[in-house]
C-alpha cells in the first residue's frame, strides 16, 4: 500500500462530514468555506436534532449558492444506548447528557455513515462552528500523501482559537498570564488550537474508528488507540492554520462578559500567514462583537 498511497490519496474523494446541533449562528459561514475547498456534492451535514434556525440557515444556503448540501437527521440515533454520561461542567454539572448528544456520539454518527456509503474515501470531521481557510484541503491532501501506514494515520489540524473578527483567544491554563501555556500541547502561536476534532480526517478503507475517549467518554477517540495519533498528533500541530474556530459563537453566549479574561485584537498580531479577511467575508444572522467594556453585543441580525 505505501508504494501506492502517495498516487491513490490523490484520486481518493474528500468527504466533509459537518456535525451540527443549534449552530444558526455559524452553520452559513462553515458553509462558505467548506465549498470553496470540497465538492458540494461531498459536503454531508449531520444534524444532531437543532430545534433553532440551523436548517433553515442551510436551506438560505441551498437556495443562495444553487447546491444542495445534503442533510441527514441523526437526533434520534443513539449508537451506544447503555452509555449515561453526566455533564462534567457548566450549568446542570453532575445531571446525565441527553440520549445520543455527547461529542463522542455525534462523531461515531457521522463517520459511520460516510464509512458505510463511502469505504474508500478521506472522511473529515468538520465542527459547525469551524470557518476554514481557501487553501485547507489543497495543504490537507498534502499531508495525506505523506502517510507511512494510510490505514493507521490520521491529521488534526490546527485552527486558530477566534472569538469574533476582531479578536482571538488566547489558549493559556489561566487567565493572568501569556506565559501560562498548556502542558502536553505544541502552539505555532499562543491563540492556535493546535489540532482536535475541529478540523480531523482519515481514511475510511483503513483500520481507524470512533468511540469514546477511555477517560473522558463525553469526547470522541480513535481507535485503535495509539500514541502516535492521540499524544503525537492531536494536540500537537504547528502548521499554519486551516480555518478558525469560532469561540462560544452561539446563542447562548450572546451576552458574554469577557472581563478578566485573556483575549488579543488581530490587528496588534501581525500575523501573515493568516488570512484574517476570511472571518470579514463571511455571512453571520448575527454579528457579534465586543465593546468597550469588555461585553459581547450584537452590531447587526
Amino acid at each position: 500500500m505505501i508504494n501506492v498511497w502517495k498516487a491513490k490519496s490523490s484520486e481518493l474523494p474528500c468527504i466533509c462530514a459537518i456535525n451540527t446541533f443549534n449552530n444558526e449562528l455559524t452553520i452559513y459561514a462553515c458553509l462558505q468555506q467548506a465549498i470553496k475547498n470540497f465538492q458540494s456534492s461531498n459536503i454531508y451535514v449531520f444534524d444532531d436534532g437543532s430545534k433553532d434556525k440551523t436548517i433553515e440557515y442551510i436551506e438560505k444556503f441551498n437556495n443562495d449558492y444553487n447546491v444542495d448540501i445534503h442533510v441527514l437527521s441523526v437526533g434520534d440515533l443513539d449508537p451506544w444506548p447503555d452509555q449515561k454520561v453526566p455533564r462534567d461542567h457548566g450549568p446542570g454539572k453532575g445531571t446525565l447528557i441527553e440520549a445520543g448528544k455527547t461529542h463522542a456520539k455525534s462523531k461515531f454518527k457521522s463517520w459511520w455513515v460516510t464509512k458505510s456509503n463511502f469505504p474508500d474515501a478521506i472522511y473529515f470531521s468538520l465542527e459547525a462552528d469551524v470557518i476554514l481557510a481557501d487553501d485547507a484541503l489543497v495543504r490537507a491532501r498534502k499531508r495525506i500523501a505523506e502517510w507511512k501506514d494510510p490505514a493507521n494515520d490520521c491529521e488534526f489540524f490546527n485552527v486558530v482559537f477566534t472569538i469574533d473578527s476582531e479578536y482571538v483567544r488566547p489558549m493559556c491554563s489561566t487567565e493572568d498570564s501569556l506565559e501560562d501555556t498548556l502542558p502536553g500541547i505544541q502552539q505555532r502561536k499562543i491563540y492556535d488550537q493546535p489540532g482536535d476534532w475541529t478540523f480531523a480526517c482519515f481514511w475510511t478503507g483503513g483500520n481507524l474508528q470512533i468511540g469514546p475517549d477511555p477517560a473522558w467518554p463525553y469526547g470522541a477517540c480513535l481507535f485503535p488507540w495509539s500514541r502516535k495519533n492521540q499524544c503525537e498528533k492531536k494536540g500537537q500541530d504547528t502548521d499554519i492554520p486551516y480555518g478558525f474556530h469560532l469561540y462560544n459563537y452561539n446563542n447562548n453566549n450572546l451576552n458574554n462578559d469577557f472581563t478578566g479574561r485573556l483575549m488579543l485584537k488581530i490587528k496588534d498580531l501581525n500575523d501573515l500567514d493568516v488570512d484574517w479577511s476570511v472571518l470579514e467575508k463571511s455571512w453571520f444572522p448575527k454579528v457579534l462583537k465586543i465593546n468597550e467594556n469588555l461585553k459581547r453585543y450584537i452590531v447587526e441580525e
